[in-house]
């Protein structure tokens, strides 16, 4: 440039101002030159007299370093008409026009007289035809319905041509990835229910930005994860596709404050390709059971179940569930028994579904059923599910009748079970050997097998059956230790049965000392009956009013012939008045007429003792003292 140019003098040298005859100064457009798109002029402003070239300077690095960012995108200059080179008198002076070719981008320019800059995001570049969406209930953006439309991210339909294509894309450039490529290529592995190769395809550029979370979040849904803080989760109150994204993104619906537009997640599910509707179908429904919407649940399992991918074990554990929240345990049962006997395809979590709602219903195991848990067992012997699969194992042995085995199960893994649960389960089997077993087969477990770790009302049951079966000191020993409440008023009746029987009345009187109530009166009169005391019985008995066993026997026993007397059995009253004195007949006077009284009496005597002894047999003990 020339010694005196403008350009050559130093940025804090005075400068000259303009005079009185020179133009007014035109304010030409930001950048003017090769810049686009095209932008408005500024208005003409006076200049001020101060120096700016420091400022523009500054102003045009901050503009080059956000530009070459992609943060800001500046306008190129409009064609325009020239200037005439004549020069123009002071009011012909004007902005000049901008010319809009049709090539132009209309929407581009701006109209409202500011600078033309324009900010966008990467997202923005990705989805440039997005428009702007309410916010949903949570007060996040929802995202439209172009986010989600998998139906646009597949050219044929087919795996390997779709793929192919696009990953013959990404070798287009060397030495660097093409733009957008690994997005197309993440959204071809999403729409065929690839999320782990999704995943590694956003990965190969390094870029992230936020249509590039979206897609990662779905991928990870894809393959069966959850992503409960994310975008897509987010989405939850919004109608449309993205309603069904953040469904299948949260953990669980039941704890979420917003509802879900189920109408929206419905039309969406039908709208997914084929493969990702059956795929996805019952981890959604699933997520519809979590709210008690099995309505929702079975028209979404229908729908997925039509697909190939639709009809897993997961799915027969959900659709099992769908029919026993409806009420039909059967249904629910007929559809786990059909999994596990046609392939084996049931998972554990479903195996032990169908235990627990055979013992519920109480239907029993097949043999392939057993067999099906003993080896699922010893599949996973080392995972996290190996306890509740032997704690099912053992149940449902029990259930068949196969108490012995059931308690093998339960000891091997013990160790890793804690103690409520352990003997929650020896009772329960327990219970079964005592109501279940034969006599022979529970006498031979009470004395040899049975496993004393077990709660107080099994302890109970057991010592009951035994004292029946006429084994009072095994029964004692179950006995022995304390319990509380109910079980402990059981437990007393039941240790003062035993010490009857074993002969120690003192210690069953002492065992029911302030009970009341009918049964503790019938323990009581007993334990006074061993002792000796049949009046001290009677009058103990004379509280019990046991309807199914009147107190006329132990009147009998106790010689009460005044309360006999009056007695509705023939035999008894006759026996105790004959006792009392008042049927005696008179003497008569001649001692013939005596003989023939006496032998007639004596007659009468032999047929009412005969009576008694069929009534009441000596062998039995009813006859607590002779005739008199």
């Amino acid at each position: 440039a020339p010694a005196d140019s403008e350009f050559e003098v130093a940025p804090d040298a005075p400068r000259p101002r303009p005079s009185e005859d020179a133009p007014t100064p035109v304010a030409l457009p930001l950048l003017a030159g090769s810049i686009s798109p095209p932008a408005v002029p500024l208005a003409p402003k006076e200049t001020p007299s101060i120096d700016i070239t420091a400022t523009e300077r500054a102003l045009l690095e901050s503009l080059a370093r956000a530009s070459s960012q992609g943060v800001i995108e500046i306008a190129s200059q409009p064609q325009t008409r020239s200037v005439p080179t004549s020069e123009p008198e002071m009011d012909e002076v004007g902005v000049t026009e901008p010319v809009v070719t049709p090539d132009s981008n209309v929407d581009a320019v701006p109209t409202d007289g500011q600078p033309g800059i324009s900010m966008r995001t990467s997202f923005d570049q990705a989805f440039p035809h997005i428009t702007t969406t309410p916010l949903s209930d949570q007060g996040e953006t929802c995202l439209g319905a172009e986010v989600f439309d998998l139906a646009a991210w597949s050219e044929t339909g087919i795996f390997n041509l779709d793929i192919g294509a696009q990953r013959t894309a990404l070798t287009e450039e060397f030495d660097r990835v093409p733009p957008n490529a690994p997005e197309d290529l993440a959204r071809s592995y999403i729409y065929y229910g690839f999320g782990r190769e999704a995943l590694q395809a956003l990965a190969l550029d390094g870029i992230r930005s936020k249509s590039r979370e979206v897609l990662a979040e779905m991928a990870i849904v894809v393959d069966g994860g959850t992503v409960p803080n994310g975008l897509l989760s987010a989405q939850l109150g919004c109608d449309g596709s993205g309603a069904l994204w953040a469904a299948l993104a949260v953990e669980s619906l039941a704890d979420k404050p917003v509802g879900i537009d189920r109408n929206s997640v419905l039309l969406a599910h039908r709208s997914l390709p084929e493969g990702l509707r059956g795929h996805l179908g019952t981890t959604l429904a699933a997520r519809f059971l979590d709210i008690d919407d099995a309505d929702s649940a079975a028209m979404i399992l229908q729908a997925s179940e039509q697909a190939i991918t639709g009809n897993d074990a997961d799915t027969t554990l959900v659709a099992a569930d769908i029919a026993q929240r409806d009420g039909d345990d059967d249904a629910a049962i007929a559809r786990l028994r059909d999994a596990t006997g046609a392939s084996g395809r049931v998972t554990p979590k479903g195996l032990m579904e169908l235990i627990d709602l055979t013992i519920e219903q109480n239907q029993g195991f097949d043999q392939a059923t057993l067999e099906l848990i003993a080896a699922l067992r010893f599949e996973l012997r080392n995972s996290d599910i190996a306890v509740d699969l032997g704690v099912a194992h053992a149940r449902a042995l029990g259930h068949s009748g196969m108490i012995l085995p059931a308690l093998a199960v339960i000891d091997e893994i013990s160790p890793d079970v804690d103690r409520e649960t352990q003997v929650a389960l020896q009772s329960d089997l327990t219970m079964r050997a005592v109501s279940t077993m034969s006599d022979a087969a529970f006498l031979a477990f009470a004395f040899e097998d049975m496993i004393p770790d077990v709660d107080a009302q099994t302890e109970n049951a057991a010592a009951a059956r035994l004292l029946a079966l006429g084994f009072p000191d095994r029964a004692a020993q179950l006995l022995l230790a304390d319990a509380s409440r109910d079980a402990m008023r059981e437990r007393r009746y039941l240790r003062a049965s035993a010490y009857i029987a074993l002969e120690k009345p003192e210690d069953a009187l002492q065992e029911i000392v302030g009970m009341t109530d009918p049964r503790a009166s019938r323990l009581r009169a007993d334990a006074l009956i061993a002792r000796g005391d049949l009046g001290g019985a009677l009058a103990a008995h004379q509280g019990a009013a046991q309807e199914d066993e009147p107190d006329t026997v132990l009147a009998w026993r106790a010689g009460a012939w005044a309360r006999l007397s009056d007695d509705s059995d023939p035999l008894l009253r006759d026996v105790s008045r004959r006792m009392l004195g008042e049927t005696e007949p008179p003497v008569p006077d001649s001692p013939l007429a005596q003989r023939e009284q006496l032998l007639l009496n004596s007659g009468e005597t032999r047929a009412l003792v005969q009576d008694l002894l069929d009534r009441f047999p000596i062998e039995q003990g009813y006859l607590a003292q002779p005739m008199n």
